[in-house]
């Protein structure tokens, strides 16, 4: 083992400014095999206490995501040229353990810095579905959007949900075309923000360009259809959310909670959207009233009747393996 010197390094770089920054201390083992028409060959050999805190599986996942990074060819004229290479190589290296350390810790906007540079690095040599490219993508793609995850009934406040406006569009921005679920987040905070318009347009692009994902942006646009009095399509989208048969994959806790902190901001709807979610996820648990309550809203319009039905004939979720209550 040898430290990478420090004359390899160009002390104005990116790289020599970050290595300072998070003062990180690392050996370099380049092994290096005749020059010949494809380059030189090397691998890095490269440890951090910052891993540490990792989760052995996850850690083993970054592991091998930095060998390949570190097993990566290079055509080198000179020993320096070929060291400088791989002194860029190390400092992709550090961004994965630094970005991956931060994202197990749940500081996924820091883990997002990280990661966004790494694909700005990987982004000069390889493409959008290279598979080491594609990984970092999809990571930090899950960092940003893990932001907009926050209790239904408990938003953060506008400023908090102005900041994550931008940072969902930028994650559209950059990975919408890749990973379109992500307009299903940017969704959620411009439904928060008031913007219902708005978050049913990055519903229709996400349903536009999905498979994968779907039930999750076809209850948005139930939803959405719903508090924007589109009486017709919200029953139709209801419909096809249920035809897919994925109700378990959702958290009904805290889709009841979404449904509660909407009746609170005076949407006439959310009594109706309260009212069919607990009938999904516990009839025998609802409030005293509710269900009546949703009865009698729906009976205000005619062009509401579809809606009802839905609300009558409601799936509900599968008892649990150890839910003594069974099916009834």
């Amino acid at each position: 083992m040898r430290r990478l010197p420090p004359e390899l390094v160009d002390k104005d770089s990116k790289r020599e400014r970050f290595l300072k920054r998070y003062k990180i201390d690392h050996e370099l083992r380049v092994l290096v095999s005749p020059v010949g028409k494809s380059g030189a060959r090397y691998r890095l050999d490269w440890e951090s206490g910052n891993m540490q805190a990792v989760d052995v599986r996850l850690k083993d996942a970054i592991g091998q995501l930095m060998d390949m990074l570190g097993a990566q060819s290079v055509k080198a004229r000179s020993i320096t040229e070929l060291l400088e290479q791989q002194s860029r190589i190390v400092y992709e290296i550090l961004l994965v353990g630094l970005g991956m350390t931060a994202f197990v810790k749940g500081n996924f906007e820091e883990a997002s810095s990280f990661l966004s540079s790494l694909d700005d690095c990987l982004g000069e040599k390889w493409n959008e579905t290279h598979h080491i490219r594609f990984d970092v993508r999809w990571t930090d793609h899950l960092c940003r959007t893990s932001l907009a995850a926050f209790p239904g009934n408990d938003p953060p406040g506008p400023e908090r949900l102005e900041q994550l406006r931008a940072i969902t569009q930028s994650t559209v921005d950059r990975y919408g075309r890749q990973f379109p679920i992500c307009l299903a987040a940017h969704s959620r905070i411009l439904f928060y923000l008031g913007d219902l318009d708005g978050a049913l347009a990055a519903t229709e692009a996400g349903l536009s360009r999905i498979e994968r994902g779907r039930p999750l942006l076809l209850l948005n646009r139930a939803v959405l259809h719903l508090f924007l009095s589109n009486w017709k399509k919200s029953a139709t989208a209801f419909e096809e959310f249920f035809a897919t048969k994925e109700i378990n994959r959702f958290n009904w806790d805290d889709l009841v909670g979404f449904a509660e902190c909407a009746r609170d901001h005076k949407y006439d709807a959310a009594v109706y959207l309260l009212a069919l979610y607990w009938r999904i996820k516990n009839r025998e648990g609802m409030p005293i009233g509710l269900y009546e309550d949703a009865d009698k809203w729906v009976q205000t319009d005619k062009s509401k009747g579809h809606l009802r039905s839905i609300l009558h004939k409601a799936p509900r979720l599968a008892p649990k393996p150890d839910d003594k209550r069974g099916a009834k």
